[in-house]
Order: structure tokens, then sequence, then C-alpha cells
């Protein structure tokens, strides 16, 4: 049952995760239930469930809230539809009013669009705040899967996972070439990475454990000198019952490759900081 709708009586994939850094900090999972409440808000059959995941999301604060909350306007049900537009306004990311206009001018539930046009309004009133000094650019470099599991697809799951948390480190800039991380004029480092498991269990009582563990190495350029490892590892878990077809067990292994991404490089600015001394 999903500790965002206990109400719901529905299979739903939870998510464990766990992090280390190898300078010697270790990462609590803080991002365990904001990834649980994403895998809910875009995969629950139950309206309720998605409600809760989405007003959950408007109270992390996360810059990676966003994106699922947008795609929640677009929700069959008006209840999530409004939830998603509080949430969006609880979030306070002005980047949500673009989408949130176009929801309002589409949107034929009138309870719903008020929702949606007082979140604009306030993100609106929102004072801009400043955006914060570039610390470091990053390059994602390459992502190798060490296992025998989907082959280039899983390092490719990985890639863009990096791209997307490397996005929300705080001070960093993720940059695709050189030319545009000279422009930061800031250190520039480079995450490679590679998938070291991907691990299928099945337990009593019908569940299924999909457990993924990744490594990052973070070198500095020009001298392209090993400055830090990161580690995380992540366990995604669903129900035999459920998976169905090939794509369901993709989507699980998926979301363990993300939160093991994410475990790894939440919090990660200690070992960063340290790489561009």
């Amino acid at each position: 049952m999903s500790k965002f709708g206990r109400a719901a009586r529905v299979a739903l994939a939870s998510l464990v995760i766990s992090s280390a850094l190898v300078c010697g900090v270790e990462r609590s999972s803080v991002a365990q239930d904001e990834t649980t409440a994403k895998h809910e808000l875009m995969q629950s059959d139950d309206f309720r469930v998605r409600v809760a995941a989405a007003l959950y999301l408007g109270k992390t604060k996360s810059p990676g809230a966003l994106a699922p909350l947008t795609a929640a306007l677009d929700d069959p049900h008006p209840a999530v539809r409004t939830a998603a537009a509080a949430a969006l306004r609880v979030l306070g990311n002005p980047d949500a009013i673009a989408p949130l206009t176009r929801a309002a001018r589409n949107e034929s539930a009138p309870a719903t669009r008020s929702q949606m046009e007082n979140a604009i309004a306030s993100l609106k009133s929102t004072p801009a705040t400043a955006a914060p000094a570039v610390k470091y650019a990053v390059k994602i470099g390459s992502m190798k899967n060490l296992t025998n599991v989907r082959g280039d697809a899983l390092g490719a799951v990985m890639e863009r996972a990096a791209h997307t948390r490397a996005a929300t480190i705080p001070g960093a800039v993720v940059v695709d070439d050189d030319a545009a991380a000279a422009r930061t004029h800031a250190p520039i480092l480079v995450l490679d990475g590679a998938v070291l498991k991907m691990a299928e269990e099945k337990k009593s009582g019908g569940t299924v454990r999909f457990q993924a563990k990744v490594e990052f190495s973070v070198s500095k350029l020009p001298e392209h000198s090993l400055k830090a490892s990161l580690t995380g590892g992540a366990t995604s878990i669903g129900t035999q019952s459920s998976l169905v077809s090939t794509g369901r067990i993709n989507a699980l292994e998926d979301q363990a490759i993300d939160g093991a991404v994410e475990s790894a490089l939440n919090g990660c600015n200690v070992g960063l900081d340290q790489a561009v001394k």
C-alpha cells in the first residue's frame, strides 16, 4: 500500500536509496520519498495516490519536482490537475508559469482552472532571486554498463539520469562541449560513470526487487586527473503480478538506475569542491 495514498489498494513500486561518497562523507537518503512520489504521480492507476504524490512533490522544493508536476497538469483526472497546480504554487519555481498558462487556457473544469490561475498569479508575484554563482562546469562523459542486463540501453538510462541529476547540483552547470564550458569561466569537471550492478531478486509474498549500483569518477580538465569517486545504490520494488511485460520490467530497472544516480550525486558538493581545488 502506498505511503502517499494509504486508502488506495494498488500495487506500486517503492524505492529505497543508499549512497556513499568515497571521500568519506556519508549521504542520507533524502531523495527516497521524492523518487517514489514521482513514480506514483506518473504511473499509479488510482487518482487519489496521484493527488497525494503531487502535493508531496510541491513541498519538497526540489528542482526535480518541476517536470513531473507540469506533466501532471495534463492528467486525465481534474483532482490531480488541481493538485499539480497547487503543488507548483508551493514549489515556487517561475518556470512553471508557461505550462500553467497553457494548461489554464485549455482547462474545462472551473475549479481546476481557478487553481491554475491562482498559481500563476502567485508565481508572478514572487520576487526573482539571483542565480547562484557557477562553481564548476560539469560535462557528462561516457556511461558504461558493466552488467549483462540490456547492454548499451542501460548505459543510456544512466547517461540521461546523470544529465538530469547533475543539473540540480548547487553551483553546477551542465555543459555539452569545451566551448560552452569555457564560457562559464569555471573549473571543468567530467563525470564518467558505470552501472556496476543490476540484479533481480524474487522475494516471498510475490514481491520483486531490482537492485542497482552505479559509480562515477570525477576528473578535472585539462589535465584529466582523477579527483573523486561517487557511488550510489537503489532498489526498486514491484510485484510479480504487475510485471506482465518487458516494458514494466524495464521501467523498474530504469527507476533503480535513476535512484542510484540520484543517491550518488545527492549532496556531492563536498567531493566536487575538493575536486576543483
